[in-house]
């Protein structure tokens, strides 16, 4: 099975399009859900890439604890297959060498904002793309995600 690791947060949306202060690093708009707004033309571009390649989503972002966030990323389209460990506060590349033990992966792409996670094993840092949050996932991206999972480049 082909596995996309999806973000949401800096992926799926845009940091210029959040609410966001750079000055104090942290979302003014937390009370409401999602915290950030969701970029419909993104989720477009990942079910594109699962269905070209034949991969599953699985949602490896903090929002796969929150019932509202998936219920709100499901009624955006967004086709998630599972998610990494939902009880689990590790380190996401953590969760996601789990999931890999755990289920039959025979090849995956992780899409994140925050390279931090992917730095410690040298074989998931070359399945993973840092997403420049700035702009959330570029059509750029997709096509570098998608030699991934295609067994090119790694």
């Amino acid at each position: 099975m082909k596995v996309i690791f999806l973000d949401v947060d800096g992926v799926l949306n845009r940091l210029d399009g959040m609410y966001y202060r750079k000055d104090v690093g942290y979302n003014l708009s937390r009370n409401i859900y999602p915290p950030y707004p969701i970029d419909k033309e993104k989720i477009e571009m990942v079910m594109k890439l699962a269905k070209e390649t034949k991969a599953k989503i699985v949602l490896s972002s903090s929002w796969r604890r929150e019932d509202k966030g998936m219920a709100k990323l499901v009624e955006f389209g967004l086709r998630i297959f599972d998610t990494t460990d939902k009880n689990s506060y590790a380190k996401r590349e953590e969760t996601i060498k789990n999931y890999l033990i755990d289920n039959n992966v025979n090849n995956y792409v992780i899409l994140d904002d925050n390279s931090d996670y992917f730095f410690i094993s040298d074989e998931i840092a070359k399945h993973a793309l840092t997403i420049d949050a700035y702009n959330g996932l570029t059509d750029s991206d997709i096509e570098k995600a998608r030699d991934i999972l295609n067994g090119k480049n790694i």
